[in-house]
């Protein structure tokens, strides 16, 4: 997945959430969308 790919998913999760693209909104968007895709094993 590219970083464009990650960007749009995380803006587009904060549109569905109804929140403000603030740093920490995003900060927590981008945590969520990331911690799906990252299996540590």
């Amino acid at each position: 997945m590219t970083i464009q790919a990650i960007v749009n998913n995380v803006v587009k999760r904060l549109k569905l959430e109804k929140k403000l693209l603030t740093p920490d909104f995003y900060t927590e968007a981008f945590y969520k969308n990331t911690k799906k895709r990252v299996s540590y094993s």
